[in-house]
């Protein structure tokens, strides 16, 4: 969303001719997502740009940063966020690019400052509040993520990232009935994703709603039936279950694919030396 607001921004210099067809050529480049040939466009357009002298090319640098940024280029994307701030770029989108970048990083501290240097986007740029709330919900502040997520709730209904956010968020702070709603919510808006079905059923997990935890998992192997990850948790909630027989068939079945997959093996161990009888199934917790 960050990119597609300064992509917007440099349309406009575009237009008032401020720089040369090279922008135009990496602007098209990252709309299509080939990060890589605008990375070579931007280069030598701010190659040229200095060159001339020009002094007004924040907007090239921080669209180099968005590019590094895209190819998980970090530690780039930093210094080109920094250079465009050296020349006086007054878009705080460039500190919300910068939060963002040190949210990949785990460097929650300079997300956080960076993203209040930049509120005043809060309310109309859409990737604020939820960066926000997953920094605060990394920091362990759920309660003020919360707030962050209500307030994005409202503002952007419509946004999947909120209502992931808020799930997890809830799920953090184990208020799990809830954090199914805003799992549900999320599905509605991105049916079928992956990544809110797999917190559902972590959620449905702690609550020990196993049938429920099988759907979740059944709806993901639908679309990517070769998902390992799914298969493993669907043969440990059927362990869960005491539907034993089942489950060494899907740890099996996962040895068979990869007969040096740890985790399937100690799961199959686990059912064949009859823990089923043991404590430590009604004291199990899914791990990833």
């Amino acid at each position: 969303m960050n990119t597609i607001n300064l992509i917007d921004k440099a349309q406009t210099l575009i237009v008032e001719e401020q720089f040369d067809a090279l922008l135009k050529q990496g602007l098209s480049f990252m709309q299509a997502g080939k990060w890589a040939c605008a990375l070579t466009a931007i280069n030598e357009g701010l190659h040229r740009a200095e060159k001339t002298n020009e002094r007004d090319n924040a907007t090239w640098w921080h669209l180099k940063g968005e590019a590094h940024h895209n190819l998980e280029q970090f530690d780039e994307a930093l210094l080109a966020f920094e250079k465009a701030i050296e020349f006086g770029f007054d878009d705080k989108a460039v500190f919300l690019s910068q939060a963002l970048v040190f949210s990949r990083l785990k460097q929650y501290d300079n997300a956080l400052a960076a993203l209040k240097k930049s509120e005043k986007l809060k309310h109309s740029n859409p990737d604020w509040l939820p960066t926000m709330g997953a920094v605060l919900v990394s920091m362990k502040r759920e309660r003020e993520a919360l707030i962050v997520y209500e307030e994005a709730a409202q503002l952007f209904p419509e946004d999947y990232r909120v209502w992931l956010g808020m799930g997890n968020c809830l799920r953090h702070n184990k208020q799990f009935e809830s954090a199914i709603k805003s799992y549900d919510q999320a599905l509605k808006i991105k049916p079928g994703s992956r990544f809110a079905l797999l917190m559902k059923f972590y959620a449905h997990s702690m609550l020990r709603e196993f049938e429920k935890c099988l759907s979740c998992l059944d709806n993901i192997l639908r679309k990517s039936p070769d998902d390992i990850d799914a298969r493993r948790f669907r043969g440990d909630t059927l362990w869960m279950m005491e539907r034993d027989d089942e489950a060494l068939q899907v740890f099996s079945h996962l040895l068979e694919l990869n007969p040096e997959d740890e985790k399937a093996m100690k799961s199959k161990e686990r059912v064949l030396d009859g823990l089923c009888e043991d404590p430590s199934r009604n004291q199990y917790r899914f791990c990833s």
